[in-house]
């Protein structure tokens, strides 16, 4: 894995999947504004929404969201105004997380609730981790400590295979995806700012 970094913005790649993180101050919002091409006409899988089960809201009922296993599921997003994340305001990170698709799709399994260090909890093929809730975990920052969480979390985006995954987290945004234009788009609204 390669990173290179300024400020706190990062960037690497790690097989097909190119990857960012980006701090002070830079949240769900500020990805979505900055580049709604990652989610428009997309579908998105919602895993957690303030580190915690996602839910609908009123908006997304009507326009065909639904909640299946505990996982928030999107129709193709039509508007930006049918999303929901950031639930603390605008100026606080969301704890919310999405993978992100080209078409419709359905994760494999069910969110992991509890320790997954006890081996009957561990993230797999039908278990789902929530990676945006492992306060200590970040993509550029792997330290030793952080290994297992590092494998979890390549694994699991190998496995479900998403076009993005973008992830609000306690000190960075995270953003990985597999298309190299999307990639191109938001390093170049995010260098420098």
């Amino acid at each position: 894995m390669d990173g290179t970094e300024a400020a706190d913005f990062h960037v690497g790649q790690r097989g097909e999947y190119h990857w960012l993180t980006a701090g002070d101050d830079v949240y769900m919002g500020t990805i979505v504004s900055r580049c709604p091409e990652i989610v428009m006409g997309r579908y998105l899988a919602v895993t957690s929404i303030d580190s915690g089960e996602p839910w609908l809201t009123e908006r997304q009922v009507q326009a065909g969201w639904q909640c299946r296993s505990g996982i928030v599921y999107s129709r193709a997003v039509q508007s930006l105004d049918e999303l929901f994340y950031q639930r603390d305001g605008s100026d606080s990170p969301g704890f919310d997380e999405w993978y992100v698709f080209e078409k419709v799709a359905t994760l494999p399994g069910v969110i992991l609730t509890g320790n997954p260090f006890v081996e009957s909890n561990m993230p797999g093929p039908e278990r789902i981790m929530r990676f945006v809730s492992q306060i200590s975990y970040r993509i550029d920052r792997v330290q030793a400590t952080q290994e297992q969480h590092d494998q979890w979390f390549w694994q699991q985006i190998e496995r479900i295979h998403p076009e993005s995954y973008i992830a609000d987290g306690w000190d960075c945004l995270t953003f990985v995806t597999r298309n190299p234009e999307l990639f191109k788009i938001v390093t170049e609204k995010f260098e420098g700012s």
